[in-house]
């Protein structure tokens, strides 16, 4: 009895079909956890954060010896902080302190001088959880 080629053929390429979504979920959901940093800029100030929640090591986990999950919001709020902080350190450039205060008022929806923001109180870090 002759075995169907056209049943062989359709089996194959199902199989076939099945193997490149799963690679290619793969690709995407790996890819999605390489590129998963984002970066906060003020002027020539810049800082990195993660943009999903992840697993650190920090002096802001309740027990600094010991990795706390960071969330993506807080990582992003401290990333600011210390691009802000950069731009504090470095005011003096052209254009900084006026880059700060649209940044910082866009953030914060507030209207600070440069002085103000760099006075040390409006610049803290969050603790992750």
């Amino acid at each position: 009895m002759p075995v169907s080629t056209d049943r062989g053929s359709q089996r194959r390429n199902t199989i076939i079909f099945i193997v490149v979504i799963v690679v290619l979920g793969g690709v995407l959901y790996f890819t999605g956890f390489l590129v998963d940093e984002s970066m906060i800029s003020i002027k020539s100030c810049q800082a990195k954060y993660n943009s999903i929640q992840r697993l650190v090591t920090s002096d802001l986990c309740p027990n600094s010896s010991q990795p706390c999950i960071a969330e993506p919001y807080i990582s992003q709020h401290n990333a600011f902080v210390e691009a802000a902080l950069c731009a504090c350190r470095n005011i003096d450039q052209e254009g900084m302190a006026d880059e700060l205060e649209a940044k910082y008022g866009q953030r914060f929806q507030t209207d600070l001088t440069a002085q103000e923001i760099c006075s040390g109180s409006e610049l803290i870090k969050w603790s992750y959880a």
